[in-house]
């Protein structure tokens, strides 16, 4: 995914959310890049079957949109 144009800028902004934690720059990109593709299989795999996904106000939200998911937004507050 690194090397995609379409997803290398939206993987670094992800691996900057992980710098709080002690990880290296590889590490957090690993990371971000390891979710990223989960998230792009959960939502290849809910279109397949037809089904939506319920989501909060995440960053996550942008790589459902690289499937065809139906998404449900659940907006809320914490206070």
């Amino acid at each position: 995914m690194r090397q995609n144009e379409k997803f290398k800028n939206r993987l670094e902004t992800e691996s900057v959310r992980g710098s709080r934690l002690i990880l290296s720059r590889e590490e957090r990109l690993n990371r971000a890049e390891r979710n990223a593709s989960q998230l792009i299989t959960l939502g290849g795999l809910a279109s397949k079957e037809n089904v939506a996904i319920c989501d909060t106000t995440t960053g996550i939200m942008p790589w459902y949109l690289q499937t065809e998911a139906a998404i449900l937004h659940n907006p809320f507050s914490l206070y």
